[in-house]
């Protein structure tokens, strides 16, 4: 019997203003046709490697792979383990020996972007969530991306338990809250209520700091509540509270959504997979 590989998909939320399923093909259109590599951390680098669009039930996906890779430079030193000597390119005695188009350790990274909710599902089994969230928002980043469409934010998906856990601390001494304003056709009434007041006032962004010496702590009321639940998916919350003499931090962005689904690599795929794993998170958002 086949043995069974567990599939984990992280989640990216990705706004642009004004917005439309159009917009969002046409900006993943041309990340693709700009082919630039931008880097992850320390040598890693990527880019958006493969680009399909093809229906989802009545809505559409963009679906393709991302290319990992190291980008070395070739005029660092490098070093010969063999004859243990250093050898550096620009003292003239060594010739790089690899030419520089050519990149190391490539790793290939599975993703799915659905439209309609600009929710880009990653498999993360060669990259963690936050590393391509770094790529993603860089590649948005790029002059041309940002001419044409302005600034397109990019926010990890985080789970409902981190607000939950939140909210059950008995002393917060002070709430963080770094929120961008998402895209309407998202919210709940309570969610719409808070938009409205947002955009009567012009606001983009809210960066929100309550803080307090009062032993009992923060107490966020309903208003505020609803803010931290719309920053999971569009920001962050940070919460530090004081109990037993001991501090502690909860981040958001410490405890993404991570959806699994178990597949069988000899008669199945990591993209049917990820295409069950979007279907299971429709259904549960409504």
């Amino acid at each position: 019997m086949p043995r069974s590989k567990l599939l984990k998909v992280g989640i990216l939320n990705i706004t642009t203003h004004p917005h439309s399923p159009k917009k969002y093909i046409e900006l993943f259109d041309d990340i693709f046709e700009l082919s630039k590599i931008e880097k992850i951390r320390g040598s890693d680098y990527g880019m958006l490697y493969s680009l399909t669009r093809e229906k989802f039930g009545e809505s559409s996906i963009l679906h393709g792979t991302i290319c990992r890779f190291l980008n070395i430079d070739p005029n660092e030193p490098w070093f010969d383990t063999k004859k243990v000597k250093k050898l550096d390119p620009k003292d003239g005695t060594f010739v790089v020996p690899i030419p520089e188009n050519l990149k190391p350790n490539r790793r290939d990274i599975v993703y799915i972007f659905f439209v309609d909710k600009h929710r880009l599902f990653i498999d993360t089994d060669n990259i963690s969530i936050r590393d391509a969230m770094v790529l993603i928002t860089r590649l948005c980043a790029n002059k041309q991306i940002r001419k044409k469409y302005g600034e397109v934010v990019v926010n990890i998906e985080s789970t409902k338990e981190a607000i939950d856990n939140i909210l059950k601390l008995k002393s917060i001494r002070k709430l963080e809250i770094y929120f961008a304003k998402p895209n309407p056709d998202d919210l709940a009434e309570v969610e719409k209520k808070i938009m409205k007041r947002l955009n009567k006032q012009n606001v983009k962004k809210i960066d929100e700091k309550l803080i307090t010496d009062d032993e009992a702590g923060i107490k966020p009321d309903d208003e505020t509540q609803a803010l931290m639940y719309m920053a999971r998916s569009n920001g962050k919350v940070i919460a530090t509270s004081r109990e037993d003499s001991q501090t502690m931090v909860i981040s958001t962005k410490e405890h993404p959504l991570i959806e699994t689904e178990f597949y069988h690599p000899e008669r199945d795929t990591v993209f049917l997979a990820m295409k069950r794993v979007i279907g299971a998170y429709l259904r549960r958002k409504g």
